[in-house]
């Protein structure tokens, strides 16, 4: 898969916005890293869609504002470990 940075900008909130251009299909869990000069953006393909992603991510906020941390099972369940091992073992 290829990626390159366009641009990072902030959004509303101050949060970062990336934007990338990729020339591969995003149809499987991975991860990849753009260098920005100062620090690598990473870009992961979840493995689930917008609706298991954002019922995940309630209920990971729910954790964290309670004190706690993700799961395990949570970031598998996003294949978020499966994302970094692609990346890892990538030549």
């Amino acid at each position: 898969m290829s990626h390159h940075l366009v641009e990072i900008l902030a959004d509303d909130n101050g949060g970062p916005v990336a934007h990338t251009e990729n020339f591969d299909p995003l149809d499987a869990v991975d991860m990849h890293t753009i260098d920005t000069g100062a620090r690598q953006v990473a870009v992961i393909v979840l493995a689930v869609d917008a609706a298991e992603a954002a019922a995940i991510r309630a209920d990971i906020k729910a954790r964290v504002e309670a004190g706690q941390s993700a799961l395990a099972s949570q970031l598998d369940a996003l294949g978020l470990r499966a994302a970094v091992d692609a990346w890892a073992v990538r030549a």
